[in-house]
């Protein structure tokens, strides 16, 4: 929940993306999506298991847990690097698993 401390860690514009291709763009929007998701699972915690780097891309894995059955669960994270800062964050879920783009696409509505 130290959504200030990640900020200067990605980019103004970033882009996270899901597997169904919902997006957020913008820092701002996802760092209030990630906030208002975590909150309403109970203060969902992540696990992190692994992390592995690949030339400007970290691809890390995990399991987030939270008293909301469709949060908890494996994810797999994929992050794009422009220097050192995060320009792009990929998630990879179970389809039937909440992910901050999704939440945040129902909050549009």
């Amino acid at each position: 929940m130290e959504h200030d401390a990640a900020r200067p860690l990605l980019s103004p514009d970033l882009i996270v993306v899901d597997g169904a291709g919902r997006r957020i763009e913008g820092v701002d929007d996802f760092l209030k999506a990630d906030r208002n998701l975590r909150i309403a699972a109970g203060h969902a915690q992540v696990r992190i298991d692994d992390i592995s780097v690949r030339d400007n891309e970290v691809f890390v894995s995990g399991t987030t847990d939270s008293e909301s059955e469709e949060m908890s669960g494996q994810t797999l994270w994929r992050l794009t690097f422009d220097g050192e800062i995060v320009s792009v964050i990929h998630i990879t879920r179970d389809p039937e698993l909440m992910t901050v783009t999704r939440y945040h696409a129902m909050q549009l509505r």
